[in-house]
C-alpha cells in the first residue's frame, strides 16, 4: 500500500526544489563490496548467491526511511513495504520479472524467492508485487565489470543495483556493485548509509 505525500512537507523539499526540473536527476555509484562471508553462507547452507545478494539489499534498504519514497510525475510516494526485484530467465530463454517481498526471516525469504522465480522460470510470466516499492536488480554472474552506469528512463525512479563475477583474491571474495538512484529522493548519505547496511547485513549472516 502507498501514500501520497507532499513534497513541500518532506525531508526532499529541498531536493524537490532543486532537481524536479531536471532532465536526468539520476546518479550512479560504484562500490566494492567484500562477500567472503556471504560466499561461506552459501556453501554451507545451500543457499543461492542471488538469494542472498537479494536479502541483504532488503536488509540494508528496510531501516532507511527514503528507500520507501517513489516519485511518478511531480507526485511523491510512500509505501508501506519492500520487494526486491529479479530478472529470471525462463526455460525457453525469454526473461522475466519477479518481485520478490522482504522479510526480515532469511529461511521465509528464500521460501518466496525459490517459489516466486519459479513460478516465473516455468511459465514466462512477470510475478509482480505492484503495492509495495520495488528495488530493482541485476547480476551478471559471468561477467567482471569496473563500472555500471544504468539507462534512464524518466517514467522509472526505482533504486537499480547491478552487480557482476564475483572476483577472488586468496581465500576473500569481493564484487563491484552498481546503485543507480533518484536524487529527488535520496542524497548521497542515503547511498553511504545503504552500502555501510549492505555489508553489515553480509558480514551478520548466520
Amino acid at each position: 500500500m502507498r501514500t501520497e505525500l507532499n513534497p513541500d512537507k518532506t525531508s526532499r523539499a529541498l531536493a524537490y526544489q532543486y532537481w524536479s526540473s531536471s532532465v536526468v536527476p539520476m546518479v550512479t555509484v560504484v562500490k566494492k563490496i567484500d562477500v567472503t562471508k556471504l560466499v561461506c553462507i552459501s556453501k554451507k547452507h545451500n543457499y543461492k548467491i542471488n538469494m542472498l545478494m537479494c536479502w541483504c539489499i532488503g536488509k540494508a534498504s528496510s531501516t532507511i526511511p527514503e528507500c520507501y519514497l517513489l516519485s511518478e510525475g511531480d507526485k511523491l510516494y510512500r509505501y508501506d513495504a519492500l520487494s526486491v526485484q529479479v530478472i529470471v530467465q525462463d526455460k525457453n530463454g525469454k526473461l522475466a520479472f519477479c518481485d520478490v517481498p522482504y522479510n526480515d526471516d532469511l529461511v521465509e525469504f528464500n521460501k518466496s524467492y525459490l517459489e516466486r522465480t519459479g513460478r516465473s522460470y516455468e511459465t514466462g510470466e512477470d510475478n509482480l508485487l505492484p503495492e509495495r516499492l520495488m528495488i530493482s536488480t541485476s547480476a551478471l554472474p559471468f561477467f567482471q565489470f569496473d563500472v555500471c552506469v544504468n539507462q534512464y528512463n524518466p517514467t522509472y525512479k526505482n533504486a537499480f543495483l547491478v552487480w557482476g563475477q564475483f572476483s577472488r583474491h586468496l581465500w576473500k571474495y569481493s564484487v563491484n556493485m552498481s546503485l543507480n538512484f533518484c536524487h529527488l529522493l535520496m542524497d548521497g548519505s542515503h547511498v553511504a548509509t545503504l552500502f555501510n547496511n549492505f555489508q553489515k547485513a553480509i558480514n551478520g549472516l548466520a
